[in-house]
């Protein structure tokens, strides 16, 4: 196991630094690989004042840094960032002493030095991990957040720390929730006014935000005021550079580009051998969708008949079982036809028979009809000269009262 891990760090190490090597050479003069260097250029603004400075950086050197793991950097999630401030480095010492210089000779005291190299470290763009890096959290050395020209919080505050550690300041690092920052120890004359800080082991540091320019020690964002925070010491211990052999990996990566061109030529090889079965492959599935065209549109035919056949097999079935029923009923109705039949003959000799004596019955009753007319006219005739006598008695029984009284009123 403990061979396995080692050649999987070789490993590792080694596509790191090719990677590097083929990045870099894009953007550096070359002079043969050991003399090959990275050169950067840095401005920056401080109290209205242009300054700049100048870095060139052997490949090799920093490759001895960018081949050091994650695990090692992070102290295996330990997350000792202390041990990324490389006060040893000769370039970030060269750096350090630099700015210190142009400090003095501008005049500045503790702060205003400390302000004038954050100024620089601000200047720095922003760059998350995952952007300049396969993982989402990658501290780097301040070699490597100068030579690729920034970092996040992390990258420049380890590099504002480093700086100011070189020329004797005393500092730590700050972690608000999802964020870094310096702590900037208290020195001699009046602090920053207003200014954020914690306090460690009776020590007074001031926060100073190294992304972004414009921020000052003792300034802090309303996103870390009144929260809590976790403090990181620097005890001077270090992560050193990795040498590599540069000429030892150009062989190896002859050897592999060897390897490399033997595997392209296999697969052109293959290649060549892919696209003829891919071209008969694509015939035949052609040929497929073709056939499975047809045969979905069979078996489309093949189930709409089916449910035909079974819907008329059913419907045969029902009208099987309504003839066996309806043959039984005829058989039944049959002889209830003949009965009935007779019985209807029966009752049509009855019929007329009956049929002979209601004409008779029918002309007697004409006949009867006809007498009871004449009788009636006959009664009618009667009754009208019974009342006509009647009124002629009533009238002249009137007439003789009404005389009969005459005379007597004459009389007297």
């Amino acid at each position: 196991m403990l061979r396995v891990g080692l050649l999987k760090n070789i490993a590792v190490y080694l596509f790191m630094a090719l990677l590097c090597v083929q990045t870099l050479s894009i953007v550096t003069p070359v002079y043969g690989w050991l003399q090959r260097t990275i050169h950067r250029d840095f401005h920056w603004t401080y109290d209205w004042i242009d300054y700049g400075w100048s870095l060139d950086i052997p490949v090799d050197y920093y490759i001895a840094y960018a081949v050091i793991p994650l695990g090692e950097r992070l102290h295996e999630g330990q997350r000792l960032y202390g041990t990324l401030v490389t006060t040893d480095d000769p370039y970030l010492k060269g750096l350090a002493n630099a700015l210190k210089s142009a400090a003095y000779r501008e005049g500045y005291g503790y702060y205003d030095t400390a302000n004038f190299i954050l100024a620089f470290v601000q200047s720095l763009p922003y760059i998350p991990d995952d952007v300049s890096t396969p993982y989402d959290e990658f501290p780097k050395f301040p070699l490597e957040t100068l030579i690729e020209g920034g970092g996040d919080c992390e990258d420049t505050s380890i590099l504002y720390a480093t700086l100011l550690k070189i020329i004797g300041y005393n500092v730590i690092l700050i972690s608000p929730p999802g964020h870094m920052m310096v702590g900037v120890a208290e020195y001699g004359g009046p602090p920053p006014t207003n200014a954020w800080y914690v306090e460690v082991n009776g020590v007074k540091y001031y926060l100073a935000e190294t992304t972004g320019e414009g921020w000052r020690v003792g300034d802090a964002p309303d996103i870390v005021r009144g929260v809590t925070v976790s403090v990181v010491m620097i005890t001077g211990e270090q992560l050193r550079p990795r040498p590599v052999d540069i000429p030892k990996l150009i062989e190896e990566n002859k050897v592999l580009q060897q390897k490399y061109d033997e595997l392209y030529q296999n697969y052109q090889d293959l290649s060549e051998e892919y696209n003829e079965i891919k071209q008969a492959y694509t015939t035949l599935n052609n040929d497929y969708t073709s056939l499975k065209n047809s045969y979905d549109y069979l078996q489309s035919s093949y189930q709409a008949l089916s449910s035909e056949y079974e819907a008329l097999k059913s419907s045969f079935n029902q009208l099987q079982i309504q003839h066996s029923q309806l043959q039984a009923n005829y058989t039944s109705l049959h002889t209830e036809y003949n009965r009935i039949n007779n019985l209807l003959q029966e009752l049509d000799t009855k019929y007329q028979l009956l049929r002979g004596q209601y004409d008779e019955l029918a002309q007697r009753h004409q006949k009867v009809l006809s007498e009871l007319s004449t009788t009636t006219f006959m009664l009618n005739i009667y009754r009208f000269a019974f009342f006509s006598v009647i009124v002629i008695i009533i009238t002249i029984t009137i007439l003789m009262i009404f005389g009969k009284k005459a005379k007597t009123t004459a009389f007297k």
